[in-house]
């Protein structure tokens, strides 16, 4: 037999395995309750209800109102930690769970129910929302179970409880430091995002709680946090078996622990903490999906990732702040959205998202806040690349491995000089150049066959140009930036340097220079480019930036080495005497820092 049809086999005989258990348990609880309500009289029952005070149906509609408010707070939560918050998020959380926890297989029926309210989700990430909340649920009724029977000590459960919830905690603990990776994809959240999920579940858990036990005859029941342990156990084993509201397991695990609860009592609190609780939110919650503005309708390809999203294209590259988010003119890397008018340069792969220096918002609106979600991502482990200190300062915030890598050569055009003492070796340089007879000015119409040519004599024995990060030659890539020429004395192109450009801001990106160009060629070509920046009242102009070396441990030597290697690339920006800004690593893990930095790495000397 092939091997596909053995693992199809295996498959369909794990889905048989889990639907005869599932089914199994739903019948055998059925039988059970039919047991025990066998002699009750439907009319009886109906009369119980009736019976039931307004006060206690009131009760029970407010608790589970404060309770499905609960909801929607873990559904923003969890989304805003994924970095998928969007307006009305708590709303389409609170009717997914609606519909899902009554019809039963909650997390398949939650998954269906956002991706229709919310077409902005793919089918993966709308999967990822629901298991993740159906985890981080059950792991907080089981704290809250725990800590439940500590606090009943009539229960006799009080030394097992605790040995629950410090086994619990435990096992937490190990997970959120051990994994950089959480259950369907979800990065590390920061521990107080954890926390006011709990806070959310165990408000949750103790409104519905609330209101079934207002909805009992109160001379039966077992008093309040004493009927809490009960109840979620009930809870627990409702939706383990998938069975629509938890119908069958529920009332047989309440059932047994209320022995001296009337039946028909009993019988009519179930009728009607399903009514409150279960029927009433399915009904609104199914009605919100039906009528929601947008419900039902295609995310655009924008949204769905199949072209430039909105507020991309419309981004002026000129006007931005940061010129070397024209780096996404290269191809390689995106200009990817970031809130309302905001963009962060980067690119996602199957195992990392990867983002390239600081994130900017609109060119002429206030300073960009960003919020921790923005920084640690989504779905994949977040690694940036080559920060600034701000944003370093959040990632640490963020509980986010932070590293120093490197060094951002700046100058002040307006406030550049050749003279004093500090660059007495860069005007040697230009006098080499001048003495060689070096012209050099801007290119108005560019001489694009010589620059190939200087390129492809550059390149030599170079096995290929680096990328990524770094601009690469190309026709159409060069047209968009400023682009400055040496001739020496036969007025020959021997070398010519370009620069992102915006308005604020300049940043040197290719350097294409001939073998034998005479020394001090390089020099010159910048100081030309800083005083046509200085002309046009730019205020910051990047030589970009050297590696710094640092750090421990293996990190440390692997940096140190590269470092030295640049030595000459550091010496020749230093000549400038600029401003040394520290760019940073930052990543969602130690694991996701290591694999962020070996796929920037690959990028970079990736041949085309």
């Amino acid at each position: 037999m092939p091997v596909t049809s053995i693992v199809k086999h295996r498959g369909l005989g794990r889905a048989l395995g889990r639907l005869l258990v599932s089914g199994g348990l739903i019948a055998g609880s059925a039988w059970l309750v039919h047991r025990h309500f066998a002699e009750l009289d439907l009319r009886s029952v109906g009369a119980e209800v009736a019976d039931l005070a307004l006060w206690q149906w009131a009760g029970a509609a407010l608790a589970t109102l404060v309770a499905f408010i609960a909801v929607a707070g873990q559904e923003r939560e969890i989304v805003r930690a994924m970095g998928l918050a969007a307006p009305r998020v708590g709303r389409v959380g609170a009717a997914a769970a609606a519909v899902s926890q009554t019809l039963g297989f909650g997390p398949v029926i939650g998954a269906i129910l956002r991706r229709r309210l919310r077409p902005d989700l793919t089918v993966a990430q709308s999967v990822a929302i629901s298991g993740t909340i159906t985890l981080a649920f059950f792991a907080g009724i089981g704290l809250l179970g725990a800590a439940a029977l500590i606090l009943t000590p009539e229960m006799g459960l009080a030394r097992e409880g605790a040995l629950a919830l410090v086994g619990l905690i435990g096992l937490g603990t190990l997970a959120f430091h051990a994994f950089p990776l959480w259950p369907f994809g979800l990065v590390r959240p920061a521990p107080q995002v954890v926390l006011r999920l709990l806070v959310w579940i165990v408000l949750d858990v103790a409104m519905l709680c609330l209101a079934f036990h207002l909805l009992l005859p109160q001379s039966a029941a077992l008093p309040g946090l004493s009927f809490l342990p009960v109840f979620i156990l009930a809870l627990a084993f409702g939706l383990v078996s998938g069975s629509p509201a938890g119908a069958g397991p529920f009332e047989v695990t309440v059932l047994a622990h209320l022995p001296m609860v009337d039946a028909a009592e009993a019988a009519a609190a179930i009728v009607a903490f399903r009514l409150i609780s279960y029927v009433i939110p399915a009904v609104i919650g199914a009605g919100y999906a039906v009528l929601a503005p947008g419900a039902g309708l295609r995310a655009p390809a924008a949204a769905a990732g199949r072209g430039p999203r909105p507020g991309v294209l419309e981004f002026d590259l000129y006007a931005a702040p940061r010129a070397e988010l024209q780096l996404c003119r290269a191809g390689t890397l995106s200009l990817r959205p970031l809130g309302v008018g905001a963009v962060w340069l980067g690119r996602q792969t199957p195992l990392c998202d990867l983002r390239v220096g600081d994130p900017v918002g609109r060119p002429m609106g206030a300073p960009l806040d960003l919020h921790p979600a923005d920084l640690t991502g989504g779905l994949r482990p977040r690694f940036c690349y080559k920060i600034g200190g701000r944003t370093a300062a959040l990632a640490r915030a963020s509980c986010m491995v932070v590293l120093p890598y490197a060094q951002e050569a700046v100058l002040c055009p307006t406030r550049f000089t050749l003279g004093g003492p500090a660059r007495a070796g860069l005007r040697r340089k230009l006098n080499h150049a001048a003495r060689a007879g070096i012209a050099v000015s801007e290119a108005e119409a560019l001489p694009l066959p010589e620059m190939e040519a200087v390129h492809r004599a550059w390149l030599g024995k170079r096995r290929h140009e680096r990328g990524f990060s770094m601009g690469r030659w190309g026709v159409d890539y060069v047209r968009g930036q400023r682009v400055f020429l040496a001739r020496d004395a036969q007025g020959q192109l021997v070398a010519w340097i370009s620069f992102h450009a915006c308005r604020g801001e300049w940043v040197l990106d290719l350097v294409r220079y001939r073998p034998d160009v005479p020394d001090g060629t390089l020099y010159a070509l910048v100081v030309a480019a800083i005083d046509s920046a200085s002309a046009l009242k730019v205020g910051r102009l990047s030589l970009a930036a050297v590696l710094q070396a640092g750090g421990h441990g293996l990190y440390g030597w692997g940096l140190g080495r590269a470092a030295a290697q640049a030595r000459g690339l550091h010496q020749f920006k230093a000549a400038f005497r600029p401003r040394w800004e520290p760019r940073y690593l930052a990543a969602t893990s130690w694991p996701a820092l290591a694999l962020g930095l070996l796929i920037c790495t690959l990028g970079i000397h990736r041949r085309r």
